[in-house]
């Protein structure tokens, strides 16, 4: 009999512990970033390196990071480095892609372009309304190929976006609409 309330008394115990330890984490309130696995208030641009690299993916560089900088990360032997010293000074911005391919020379190509709507979206990358094409409009969330061709069409007739409230100009494109599109822009 003793025994039992040995049990008894040290599952008490336990079960109290474990509700002390599940309302201490469940308790408090988390504060919720845009993404699990991205810092987005950190310093920086984001860049993607891909192309005949070891570690091609998607990086964070200091603010004025150029080209060179991305070369001293990727490239193993600098003897093999076939690249214009301009070339290199090129300053990235967030959101580019940096391409490095070796040619038949074992010479390296660098191009740099411009990561799509969709994919900056996912890193939470701020778009550019005027560096847009119509299928970075189409992916938007309310925005199909008919309104994504009417903004594209506005914008050659009207020139740039000043700001992008400028949007609602657009026929299709009220300002509902273009408030429910502040975030990615």
């Amino acid at each position: 009999m003793m025994e039992r309330l040995r049990r008894l008394i040290l599952w008490l115990m336990m079960l109290a512990l474990t509700l002390v330890i599940y309302m201490k984490s469940h308790g408090t309130e988390r504060k919720v970033g845009s993404m699990a696995f991205l810092n987005n208030h950190m310093d920086g641009i984001m860049v993607k390196i891909v192309g005949n690299v070891e570690f091609p993916g998607i990086y964070r560089l200091p603010e004025k990071s150029n080209i060179e900088s991305v070369i001293n990360m990727t490239v193993t032997s600098r003897e093999q480095m076939c690249v214009a010293i301009t070339a290199s000074q090129v300053q990235l911005k967030n959101g580019d892609v940096v391409e490095l391919y070796r040619d038949s020379r074992q010479h390296i190509k660098i191009t740099v372009k411009k990561m799509r709507a969709r994919e900056k979206m996912i890193l939470g990358i701020p778009l550019d309304p005027n560096q847009m094409d119509i299928e970075d409009w189409d992916v938007l969330p309310g925005i199909g190929p008919v309104l994504a061709e009417r903004i594209l069409h506005d914008r050659q007739l009207n020139g740039d976006f000043t700001s992008f409230l400028d949007l609602s100009r657009v026929p299709g494109l009220g300002e509902v609409k273009v408030k429910k599109l502040t975030s990615y822009f």
